[in-house]
């Protein structure tokens, strides 16, 4: 889906509104996408033309691997897109990611909804099974005692100075 930015000159308010219903490609590291994404989103041009403003909701289901068991379970999503483009005269060359938009061209709002969703991923994906505890891990190598103990607060630093 794309939006026209020349069509914002002419609309009501200067805005857009409309459902978005859509799949994303990912990476099968990523997970796999399980739903289309679906929500609401809006496009408001501003006053002097020279930004538009984004705004959307959406939610869509993935299938991922747990980052602890690797099993894969289903991860719900709830993705919002809040993003304000500068309007620029001349199409950009840039392959780099800019926030721009030209004014003759238009909002690519598939690509604008994947890098989000994306993004919305926890960095850490848990799907509730029992956590590894330190009786669970094997003893530490000797060889990094010195670098594990600059963590532990020395006795000197853990007394009350101030007391009497």
């Amino acid at each position: 889906m794309v939006i026209d930015v020349a069509s914002l000159h002419a609309a009501p308010d200067r805005e857009w509104r409309g459902a978005y219903r859509g799949t994303i490609e990912v990476t099968p590291d990523t997970g796999l996408a399980t739903s289309p994404v679906v929500g609401g989103l809006v496009a408001t041009l501003s006053a002097d033309s020279s930004s538009i403003a984004f705004h959307g909701d959406f939610q869509m289901s993935m299938r991922v691997a747990c980052h602890w068991c690797a099993e894969p379970y289903d991860l719900d999503l709830d993705v919002e897109v809040d993003e304000v483009f500068t309007v620029v005269s001349e199409p950009p060359v840039s392959t780099e990611v800019e926030e721009t938009v030209w004014a003759r061209g238009g909002l690519d709002v598939d690509d604008l909804v994947r890098q989000h969703v994306i993004l919305s991923l926890p960095a850490r994906q848990h799907c509730g099974c029992p956590l590894p505890t330190a009786q669970d891990l094997p003893p530490l190598d000797p060889r990094w005692r010195k670098l594990a103990d600059l963590g532990t607060p020395r006795p000197e630093e853990t007394e009350d100075h101030g007391a009497t």
